[in-house]
């Protein structure tokens, strides 16, 4: 949960790539959902999802929310 996440796809795809990135290293697999239902499931488990402020960029980057 302390990591950073960030998930991509192509237009259209019924595929995404996930990568979790820990201070050490970085870890990506392929998952078979769209990005709009990983979008979903990150959000359900807690985690905060944007946009990130570069416009030429196509990921999000997600953050765990902290629970109180």
């Amino acid at each position: 949960p302390a990591s950073q996440y960030t998930f991509d796809s192509v237009r259209g795809a019924d595929n995404s790539q996930i990568c979790r990135q820990t201070k050490d290293q970085k870890e990506c697999i392929q998952v078979w959902l769209t990005s709009k239902q990983l979008f979903e499931a990150m959000q359900q488990n807690g985690f905060f999802c944007a946009l990130p402020m570069d416009p030429g960029s196509t990921h999000m980057d997600c953050t765990a929310i902290p629970k109180s």
